[in-house]
């Protein structure tokens, strides 16, 4: 120990990191479950059409489907938008932003679409998306 105006100076001590083995199945599962929580965002704008009180909202059959792949990214939750069947009022003639959080997409994702699979006509579609390294995307529909 030196000494300073403060008193004795401890010396440095050196902590050592325990080396800690695991489980390979543990450690699948957790990088299963690390993919699970990766999180894939679209701010969406919507311009309603001449109609007198446009209503809008999102069915929860919609996904993003990646591109060579046949898993796809569910929806997970929606802001600013109704689930059907309920219909969200938007002011006329004025674009209307909302979000939607789906599942994580797979890491070797460089294309997607967004379907919104509905048994009616008018479901969203948003064709080849190109993937970015923040998954935060801004799209019209």
């Amino acid at each position: 120990m030196t000494d300073s105006p403060f008193g004795p100076k401890p010396e440095k001590e050196v902590i050592l990191r325990p080396k800690i083995e695991l489980d390979s199945e543990f450690k699948q599962m957790a990088e299963e479950y690390a993919i699970q929580e990766q999180q894939v965002i679209v701010h969406c704008r919507f311009y309603p059409s001449i109609f007198y009180s446009p209503r809008l909202r999102i069915w929860p059959s919609t996904f993003l489907r990646p591109k060579g792949s046949s898993k796809p990214s569910k929806l997970l939750q929606a802001f600013n938008i109704s689930f059907y069947p309920d219909w969200k009022e938007i002011h006329p003639h004025n674009p209307h932003d909302f979000t939607l959080i789906f599942e994580g997409l797979p890491k070797d994702c460089l294309v997607f679409d967004l379907i919104e699979e509905i048994p009616e006509p008018g479901g969203f579609c948003v064709r080849d998306i190109k993937r970015n390294h923040s998954d935060v995307y801004h799209i019209r529909v």
